[in-house]
């Protein structure tokens, strides 16, 4: 086994491990990154199918700092569209605008339903105000702004499909991440005027690169694996060694092979309840027991190649209905011509579920029955029209942010920091629900001040 010394060592190559390498390299730094798959970019990848690509999910560019964009479009050298966003939640047999607007509502529920959703919002705003108090679990905060009836309706069926929990389980802090507005009426103020500031779920417009999301990681890791750097694919973190607040090296290896990876920095973006887990010697146990309090959520995307020219015309289509298996789709042509093919379109569907559960380990082809017989009785697309299929598994996609996670996040968050060359980042690394561009935006400030 041989030893190797580095500047920097980077544990995953996602858009957090190569937007903070990129930034380190840029100045200097000799470092090396660890991922364990054969490819980089994490969920941020795209993945071609017969010469159709996709992304994992449907992933976009966002922010409100312009610094940010201006940092992606120099990555990729320009090549970004400015793309109009259309989503819709499908309830029923009825379409419904994504963010909502009051026009969508009362169209789509009538003026009976649509005034009862308004009186339903307007009681439990009365409520909240007199009370001054809107509740730890993400039920209690959407009830407190969008009323019991909007909750019934979308949220709570959609939100414990995504989470595979009750949503009396679940912090408050999913509403504040996902939802990101503050009221019903916020809601639709933004919607209809586009104010500034808006958070990622109300921007009518996001940028995206011609080719896939992918192509940000891609073109990252060409400008990180230069001269002395070396980005190690398919090498898996074994043990991560330390003594006395600081790590001296990682035990990393590639099937049969193994190699010491010594450097004086370590930057870990992969999910902290397994760096948890690698730590050599143990961690206490009261960590290690506040680690297995933390959960992410698994992902499991079906690829279909489909022999019709469009689908829709949206970008994202919510589905709340616990009878239907995916929670959400995306038809990548929507996104970029440049995305599919020879006049046919593609289709991305979503599957949330738990590691190792009944649906992550079901064969790939009772999934795609499954979601196809979906698809086929919502009139979407028919089970003749599917020329292809393909399952992609991503075990760390979101944290799992139940009522409590933040006491148990701070204990870990507090050892860690203890360990004085060791800086996490990233959403798995941070235990955070964050986009790329928050993302992108911490690697920058971190590098930035590792680098002072």
């Amino acid at each position: 086994m041989k030893a190797d010394r580095r500047s920097v060592a980077i544990l995953g190559a996602g858009i957090a491990g190569l937007s903070i390498a990129c930034e380190l390299s840029e100045n200097g730094r000799v470092l090396t990154v660890v991922e364990k798959s054969p490819f980089v970019g994490g969920i941020a990848r795209s993945v071609e199918k017969d010469g159709f690509i996709f992304d994992l999910g449907g992933h976009r560019i966002y922010s409100d700092k312009k610094w940010v964009i201006e940092k992606v479009k120099n990555i990729l050298g320009g090549d970004l569209d400015l793309v109009s966003r259309k989503s819709r939640i499908r309830l029923g047999e009825r379409f419904i605008d994504y963010p909502p607007k009051p026009l969508s509502v009362l169209s789509s529920f009538g003026l009976w339903e649509g005034t009862n959703i308004l009186a339903s919002y307007i009681s439990s705003a009365v409520k909240t105000k007199v009370n001054a108090q809107k509740g730890d679990s993400f039920e209690q905060w959407v009830v407190s702004r969008f009323g019991t009836k909007m909750y019934e309706i979308f949220f709570k069926p959609y939100t414990e499909k995504v989470c595979g929990l009750p949503c009396s389980e679940i912090s408050a802090d999913w509403g504040v991440k996902r939802v990101g507005v503050e009221s019903l009426l916020q809601a639709f103020r933004k919607a209809l005027f586009q104010a500034n500031g808006l958070s990622r779920t109300y921007a009518a417009q996001f940028y995206y690169p011609r080719k896939g999301i992918g192509t940000i990681a891609a073109t990252m890791a060409d400008k990180v694996n230069k001269g002395d750097n070396r980005i190690l694919l398919g090498w898996e973190v074994k043990e991560v060694r330390w003594q006395q607040k600081a790590i001296e090296s990682l035990l990393i290896a590639n099937g049969d092979k193994q190699e010491e990876l010594v450097a004086d920095r370590f930057i870990s973006t992969i999910p902290l309840t397994l760096l948890v887990s690698l730590m050599r010697p143990a961690l206490p146990p009261d960590i290690l027991e506040a680690a297995l309090k933390l959960q992410y959520r698994a992902l499991v995307c079906i690829l279909l190649i489909v022999d019709k020219e469009r689908i829709t015309d949206d970008h994202w289509i919510y589905f709340p209905d616990k009878d239907i298996v995916f929670a959400r789709a995306h038809e990548p042509r929507n996104w970029s011509e440049e995305l599919v093919r020879d006049g046919r379109t593609s289709l991305c569907v979503e599957i949330l579920c738990s590691k190792d559960d009944q649906t992550w380990l079901a064969t790939d082809e009772i999934i795609t029955e499954k979601v196809v017989a979906d698809l086929s009785n919502l009139g979407i697309l028919n089970s003749d029209e599917v020329m292809g299929s393909f399952v992609e598994r991503i075990p760390y996609a979101y944290p799992l942010l139940k009522l409590g996670y933040q006491d148990h996040l701070a204990e870990l968050m507090g050892c860690f920091s203890q360990i004085e060359n060791l800086h996490l980042i990233g959403r798995t690394g941070t235990f955070k629900y964050w986009g790329m561009d928050d993302v992108i935006e911490e690697a920058v400030l971190a590098a930035n001040k590792m680098l002072r």
